[in-house]
């Protein structure tokens, strides 16, 4: 197999907040975060994260912002950690042995140190009761974790593999230059049906993380997309979803990372107002390599 040039990561995104948020007043829900080096040695990683913004979780937005900046410094210190290890089988079940647990307990660590430093005032127990009736408050006072609640979605990419983490709802694909179009072999969560989720707030939220491995043998994937649930969800079916994929990687090749950049908000917004109204966040990771540059 003849040798694939060093790759080059471009990583670009956006978050808008959904037509029916804004007609609302609401907030967005969903944040968007992710971090590279300047040498293609570096690891690339890049989080999203869509809080549930239901009655009773007053506090998802904040959740959201807290997952997606814990994703980034948890995947790029299990790259630093294992960056020496020669045997990828190796690097494989510590990812699957410790990040779930890791993720999970780190997050809801930060919940509650920002419930210690912001607790729940009275016009936040009112307002809760107004939404979410005395059922909601009384879920809340129980684990008050449950009103940052939110879903996760991670990618990590080093010069040796791929690795894919995913919790509650959204959509990770994988496309190529022939109009392929993939998704990570995450394994399947049935209870991810219509508006239904699993959560980080949950109990056992550890075991509903989905996590895959890749070893990077021969061609990379030309462009990896991480969407939260919103894009999906403002397609008739699958295909038109897949369609926009493609069609954000046609755009990365001809207008270039930066001026897709710079047009993705505008197009994410017409999006959520001839689609679903929700908040939408779409993450985008784009191989060049140093012949191309």
């Amino acid at each position: 197999m003849p040798h694939e040039p060093s790759a080059i990561w471009q990583v670009s995104g956006a978050s808008v907040r959904g037509a029916s948020h804004v007609r609302q007043g609401l907030p967005n829900q969903d944040a968007i975060a992710w971090r590279s080096g300047a040498d293609v040695r570096d690891p690339l990683v890049i989080a999203l994260s869509d809080g549930h913004g239901s009655p009773r979780c007053l506090r998802s937005h904040k959740g959201a912002k807290l997952a997606a900046r814990l994703a980034l410094d948890l995947l790029e210190q299990f790259a630093a950690q294992h960056i020496d290890e020669p045997n990828l089988s190796t690097v494989k079940s510590a990812a699957e042995d410790h990040l779930p647990r890791a993720i999970v307990r780190s997050w809801q660590d930060l919940v509650q140190d920002d419930l210690a430093s912001r607790p729940f005032c009275q016009q936040d127990w009112d307002l809760l009761t107004e939404r979410a009736g005395s059922a909601g408050q009384a879920q809340v006072q129980a684990r008050p974790v449950v009103a940052y609640g939110a879903t996760l979605l991670g990618t990590l990419i080093t010069p040796r593999y791929l690795l894919f983490l995913q919790l509650g709802d959204g959509d990770i694909l994988i496309v190529d230059a022939k109009g392929n179009v993939d998704s990570p072999p995450l394994p399947h969560d049935p209870r991810l049906l219509a508006n239904q989720t699993t959560s980080l707030s949950g109990s056992k939220a550890w075991a509903d993380v989905r996590l895959h491995f890749q070893p990077l043998a021969g061609r990379s994937p030309d462009m990896i997309m991480l969407s939260t649930d919103g894009y999906a969800n403002s397609f008739a079916d699958d295909a038109g979803f897949h369609q926009a994929g493609i069609d954000l990687l046609f755009a990365v090749r001809r207008l270039g990372i930066r001026r897709v950049t710079y047009r993705l908000k505008k197009w994410l917004r017409s999006t959520s107002e001839l689609g679903s109204g929700d908040d939408i966040t779409v993450g985008l990771v784009y191989r060049s390599t140093l012949l191309d540059s």
